[in-house]
């Protein structure tokens, strides 16, 4: 017996450790060096709050997000900010509440956008909205890829991705120049049909490695610049110089649609 009882007290010992080990040596008496003790240590290299980001700071995050006390848009963007690679398990009440009619879209055979139009579109709207206001830029891209010729509409069904996941994307949920919320979070996105889990990567094309903006979003005084101009992607210059995040940085989505 009392054998058994010093396992079990091993076992509990061990558990203990290895939590506090995790949370980055916040318990008392768990054997790993407290933040206050590390901080000299720290002193002579640089300070990587990863354990305490990803155990403690994006969990509340997350709990805000699903439970709808943080915006979506804002608050997963400001995960993306953080540097964290953890994937989100759970999706804002707001997109819950949006994707099922964006998914019945994507499914139901019907006019959809060509994509050649619409990356056309995209292109254009990428340099007029360097000149312009979001919503006159949008209107002129519009415009332009009309006179383009390329016919804006195809007879179309469900579009799949290798794995049997049906792709959802801006045309299944936008409505001419209304923006909805799945816009400025999730864009286009995958659903599996038999598990009805979301799928996706919150990243950003513009801070890849090779893109031909990446100078631009590793620049700090850019940041600066098109925060004052009203840009909320002036963040990333700034997360990339504290060394939050690089080129490439996300993390994935894989949630259930409820």
């Amino acid at each position: 017996m009392p054998g058994l009882f010093q396992n079990f007290l091993n076992r509990v010992g061990q558990s203990y450790k290895e939590a506090d080990k995790r949370l980055g040596g916040w318990l008392p008496g768990g054997g790993v060096a407290a933040p206050t003790t590390r901080l000299v240590q720290q002193v002579q290299k640089p300070f990587k709050p990863a354990n305490i980001r990803d155990t403690v700071l994006i969990p509340v995050l997350d709990k805000g997000l699903s439970s709808g006390a943080v915006p979506p848009a804002e608050g997963m963007y400001a995960r993306f900010l953080s540097g964290t690679s953890k994937p989100l398990t759970e999706l804002p009440p707001a997109l819950q509440k949006e994707i099922p009619s964006a998914y019945a879209g994507a499914i139901e055979p019907r006019e959809k956008t060509n994509p050649e139009w619409f990356n056309l579109f995209l292109n254009n709207y990428a340099q007029k909205s360097k000149q312009f206001d979001p919503t006159i830029a949008r209107q002129l891209s519009i415009a332009a890829a009309n006179e383009s010729g390329i016919q804006r509409t195809l007879k179309a069904g469900s579009e799949l991705d290798k794995k049997g996941n049906i792709a959802v994307t801006y045309q299944d949920y936008e409505r001419g120049l209304n923006k909805n919320v799945l816009s400025d979070t999730l864009g286009s996105f995958h659903v599996n049909p038999k598990t009805k889990t979301v799928l996706d990567r919150y990243d950003f094309n513009y801070y890849m490695p090779g893109s031909e903006h990446l100078p631009a979003y590793t620049n700090p005084i850019s940041g600066i610049n098109m925060l004052q101009e009203g840009n909320p992607r002036g963040a990333i210059p700034l997360a990339h110089t504290l060394g939050f995040i690089q080129p490439g940085s996300g993390y994935d989505i894989k949630a259930p649609l409820r």
